[in-house]
Parts: structure tokens; C-alpha cells; sequence
């Protein structure tokens, strides 16, 4: 009985792995701009609410705010990820 190369089966594992990881890549910068363009609707929301509610309830609205500015903040954090994806 003569065993099988290695070599032969590590080059179809690479490939299958290298498959794998552009398919992870690929899922992966479209949930980005999924969640990117969902983002800037919510935080308008955000803002558009806080707007709404000042008058009688300025704290309320300014919690709104807040979310709305770290949501800004959680985009540069997946714009970043989005351009170290490419």
C-alpha cells in the first residue's frame, strides 16, 4: 500500500481556505454598507426625534443627541473597517 502525497491535499486545503475567507470578506463589506447607510437613517432619525420632543423635554432630546453623535461615531469606526477590508 503506498500513502498518499501530502502536498497534493494541503494545496486543496489552502485553496478551500482561501474560498472560505473571500466569502467571509465579501459577506462581510456588505453587512458594512448595510449597516453604514442604516446607520446615518437612524442617527437623522435620532435627531429629527430630538428635535420633535425639545420644547417639553429637553432631556429626552438630548439624549437623543447623544445617541445620534455616537452612532456618527460607531460609522467612522465601520467606514474605517470597510477601507481595511479592500
Amino acid at each position: 500500500m503506498t500513502a498518499e502525497p501530502i502536498f497534493p491535499g494541503n494545496i486543496r486545503k489552502t485553496r478551500e481556505d482561501k474560498d472560505v475567507m473571500n466569502d467571509t470578506r465579501s459577506q462581510l463589506n456588505s453587512l458594512l454598507a448595510y449597516w453604514l447607510e442604516h446607520n446615518v437613517e437612524h442617527g437623522a432619525e435620532f435627531r429629527e426625534w430630538a428635535d420633535k420632543i425639545a420644547v417639553e423635554h429637553a432631556d429626552i432630546a438630548e439624549q437623543l443627541r447623544k445617541a445620534a453623535d455616537k452612532m456618527a461615531e460607531a460609522d467612522g469606526h465601520l467606514n474605517r473597517a470597510q477601507q481595511l477590508l479592500k
